[in-house]
């Protein structure tokens, strides 16, 4: 992801355009591969290290906001060492002994003398004394992986962050899809409820839209939910067809609106398009189902609720025994809007075999809390719902 401070954007007659770069450009390839061969041959350097070779390669250009961009998306591909819990405790021991070696030196002791006389009662060297010390600073942690890349994915990848850093600030995500390929729409909508949002979803033949609620609506969890957003962004450019309009309202700046399409050429760096990747949480579902009298389909298809808008279930369950299906929908803490709608539809428009889970932190609104209580189709949960939630959500089914 780029800060704020790193984004390239102009606005023009209410219309922010991101700065994209040109992929195919010899002076930034040339600058993607330095910064590139920087990380390359870094393993075991400190974070600190790396960065004064890159700016010294950033130094030497004139496209120095680009560079730093650059910089930061390398970085976020970079694993480094992960802190020692007992570094600071060590540094106190290193502290205190230091301090009783000066007061046992004779006056005038040379500062090597002083250096010695440590190493000596630590029985270490002062050269590895002095690594250890602040080693659990991140800019003192070495480098222990990075994930490699080409320079024009590189270009590609800053490319796609102007765009997701812009999300961050959206008032709202409107997606227009005309896709003959379901099942790439498909894919994206089960992406969307891994990145654990919620949209208003119509179909009109091959014409999908997609409105989802923007992290600029939602200020108590905005930078959370504006990276769940910022996530689902990367299974966009998967598409074949499709426009993007979102209302952005950046700091200190008038509300302007963001439009890409499919002619913008964006690329994401995921293989696919969501369709092998499973969080955890889920996969441990499906798996403890396994054994279970339900069959879980991970995929489902979206059903309507309502006279047009579609749902799209995390998950749907079918019975082995008796072949009834049953479809569970999660609304997460950010999602009271979508949620009051779901209810106003069950409300209209019943559906027995109709699940909602809530998380908790939506159960303290007076308007959701009367809508939840006693009602057999919604349970509640903390973070992501346990299995034996699940299974009590199901028992009556059964």
């Amino acid at each position: 992801m780029l800060t704020r401070e790193l984004l390239m954007h102009r606005t023009t007659k209410g219309r922010i355009k991101p700065g994209f770069l040109d992929t195919e450009n010899k002076s930034l390839r040339n600058l993607a591969r330095d910064l590139i061969d920087i990380f390359t041959d870094a393993e075991g350097q400190s974070r600190e290290t790396i960065e004064t070779a890159a700016n010294e390669k950033i130094a030497a250009t004139r496209r120095t906001k680009v560079a730093k961009g650059l910089l930061k998306l390398l970085f976020d591909r970079s694993d480094f060492r992960t802190a020692d819990p007992e570094a600071m405790k060590n540094r106190l021991e290193i502290f205190h002994s230091s301090v009783q070696v000066f007061r046992n030196l004779s006056d005038g002791a040379s500062i090597e003398s002083y250096r010695e006389a440590i190493a000596n009662q630590s029985g270490k060297s002062m050269e590895i004394m002095e690594d250890a010390l602040y080693s659990d600073l991140a800019p003192r942690r070495p480098l222990e992986g990075f994930k490699q890349l080409t320079d024009v994915q590189l270009l590609e990848r800053y490319n796609l962050a102007q765009v997701q850093g812009l999300l961050l600030y959206a008032q709202n995500l409107d997606l227009r899809i005309r896709e003959s390929d379901i099942s790439k729409v498909r894919k994206l909508l089960r992406w969307l409820r891994f990145c654990r949002l919620v949209a208003q979803v119509k179909r009109d033949e091959d014409f999908w839209s997609l409105v989802v609620e923007g992290p600029g609506a939602i200020l108590s969890m905005q930078k959370k939910y504006g990276l769940q957003m910022a996530n689902f962004m990367t299974g966009v450019p998967f598409l074949s067809n499709y426009t993007l309009e979102a209302v952005v309202q950046l700091p200190r700046k008038p509300k302007a609106t963001l439009i890409i399409d499919h002619t913008d050429e964006l690329r994401s760096l995921r293989k696919d398009s969501g369709s092998g990747y499973i969080p955890e949480e889920i996969s441990k579902t499906a798996e403890a189902f396994e054994s279970e009298n339900w069959d879980l389909d991970l995929l489902p298809e979206p059903c309507y609720l309502g006279k047009s808008e579609l749902c799209v279930p995390d998950f749907r369950f079918r019975h082995s025994e008796t072949g009834i299906s049953v479809a569970m929908e999660l609304f997460h803490r950010w999602h009271k809007g979508p949620l009051i709608r779901r209810i106003e539809d069950l409300n209209q428009y019943p559906d027995p075999n109709f699940v909602l889970g809530v998380d908790k932190a939506l159960v303290s609104n007076p308007e959701i809390k009367k809508q939840v209580e006693n009602n057999e189709q919604i349970f509640v949960f903390n973070a992501f719902p346990s299995l034996s939630k699940i299974r009590k959500a199901l028992k009556r089914y059964e």
